[in-house]
């Protein structure tokens, strides 16, 4: 079994994934979900996050603070952050979430232009609200 099973919010689309990729979701408006599953830490939640930094163009930072937040979803608590991008990435968004579940670490990562990831967010805390073990 994958680990984890979620319900997919109304009008999202779940393609299948391959590799690392477990789902991917196209939402029209040039946005995305991507649904990825690690073995382990897959590095900890701070290189994650400033992975995720570097890749909006963000420089990083050195504790979590005041850049993620915690969000409960059924199995236990995720860590969220929402990057706006900068130089080169300006006007995209991205809100991921880092749910570490049985030694697996699994992302939920929404990106797409700042309007768009708006507009999709509140969709993705509803499927992180659905997550359940397999």
């Amino acid at each position: 079994s994958t680990g984890l099973q979620w319900t997919d919010p109304a009008g999202w689309q779940r393609e299948a994934g391959s590799g690392m990729r477990v789902a991917t979701y196209k939402l029209g408006e040039g946005l995305e979900c991507a649904v990825v599953s690690l073995g382990g830490t897959a590095g900890g939640d701070l290189a994650n996050v400033n992975r995720w930094r570097s890749q909006m163009g963000l420089p990083d930072v050195t504790s979590l603070q005041g850049t993620a937040t915690s969000l409960k979803t059924p199995i236990g608590t995720s860590v969220l952050v929402d990057l706006e991008g900068a130089g080169a990435k300006q006007g995209q968004r991205m809100v991921a979430a880092i749910v570490t579940d049985g030694g697996v670490t699994w992302f939920f990562k929404l990106t797409g232009p700042v309007a768009a990831v708006g507009r999709a967010k509140p969709n993705l805390s509803k499927l992180l609200g659905t997550l359940r073990r397999a």
